[in-house]
């Protein structure tokens, strides 16, 4: 059931993203999936696709299972549904990083699933140490403030390079996200005595233990220095 129109649909978002670029194999590692389930797909090979098949295309392409179903149109950011399903993703500038706003970085977690030009506040220099998705955030609240004279410190309002794509280590500064509010914090990583963690340079503040309702989205690779 739907498989014409699920085929159908997702051969046009996988051509018209501009991360894609009609590009199979880059969808089955964003997703997870295996590229030949996908090929199945958009072969019209699965007649009946399970949910937890659907769910990672629909992740991300931000959408729901019933846009890819065609049961519901697929709409832009102005609420008109666009020709083809075109989905179209912000074009990063050479050597540049996208600063967003504190408030939309929940979106840019969920791998780059939901990236929208319209969050976009400047382009900052790349720093040459992140990915092709890096991305910038100023810091929001002084739990990142360290009282050690000399030491790493993160103050409010500074500038942040992230790499959602870089694996983290321990001590690794990360931004993280919280599934049941989509809450976003920033935070070091800290593995201890089996349990993992999310600690403040600011002792002000406790730290937080890691469970399933938390997701690490990138891991800091730089911070920016105005002139």
């Amino acid at each position: 059931m739907y498989i014409d129109q699920i085929s159908d649909i997702l051969a046009i978002l996988i051509k018209n993203d501009s991360i894609l670029n009609g590009n199979v194999t880059e969808l089955a590692r964003k997703t997870g999936l295996n590229q030949p389930t996908l090929n199945r797909l958009l072969n019209k090979k699965i007649k009946s696709p399970r949910d937890e098949t659907l769910q990672p295309i629909c992740d991300y392409f931000g959408i729901t299972q019933a846009q890819l179903k065609g049961i519901e149109p697929i709409k832009n950011q102005i609420g008109e549904t666009p020709n083809l399903y075109n989905v179209k993703r912000p074009v990063t500038p050479k050597n540049k990083v996208p600063l967003i706003i504190w408030e939309t970085a929940s979106k840019w977690c969920d791998n780059n699933n939901e990236r929208d030009e319209n969050d976009i506040i400047e382009w900052l220099p790349n720093p040459g140490r992140g990915g092709k998705y890096t991305y910038a955030i100023r810091v929001h609240g002084d739990s990142m403030t360290s009282r050690i004279p000399g030491s790493k410190t993160y103050p409010e309002g500074c500038i942040i390079y992230i790499d959602p794509e870089k694996r983290y280590e321990n001590l690794s500064r990360v931004i993280a996200k919280f599934k049941d509010t989509g809450e976003v914090t920033f935070k070091c990583y800290k593995y201890d005595c089996g349990r993992h963690w999310l600690m403040p340079l600011n002792p002000d503040y406790p730290p937080i233990e890691i469970t399933d309702n938390v997701i690490i989205c990138g891991v800091v690779v730089g911070k920016y220095e105005e002139d």
